[in-house]
């Protein structure tokens, strides 16, 4: 974005977007860093702005996944269902055995 001016409203919408677009598919970290970006190109509604990355570190604070991609976040669910799945099946084996 060096071709950019430093305050350009439409950039810094734009970037405030992104930033809402990358808080949903990615990371709060990512999004965080998008926003502050946004901040920089001088997004017009700064009370929008700073609520959003207040949410973003509250988030953040309380997830013990936070900054982790949404990749592995999705494998662990996955490989944990895996598990579990696996053991209930184990068990329902296991008692059809004995009877």
């Amino acid at each position: 974005m060096f071709f950019v001016r430093e305050h350009d409203p439409v950039v810094a919408s734009l970037t405030f977007d992104l930033a809402n677009t990358v808080a949903i598919t990615d990371s709060v970290e990512a999004a965080w860093e998008v926003y502050e970006a946004s901040q920089r190109r001088g997004f017009a509604n700064a009370e929008l702005l700073k609520r959003r990355i207040t949410a973003m570190e509250k988030i953040r604070a309380k997830n013990a996944l936070s900054g982790q991609p949404v990749q592995v976040i999705l494998l662990t669910l996955t490989l944990t269902l895996v598990l579990v799945v696996g053991l209930v099946g184990l068990g329902f084996w296991l008692s059809s055995r004995s009877s």
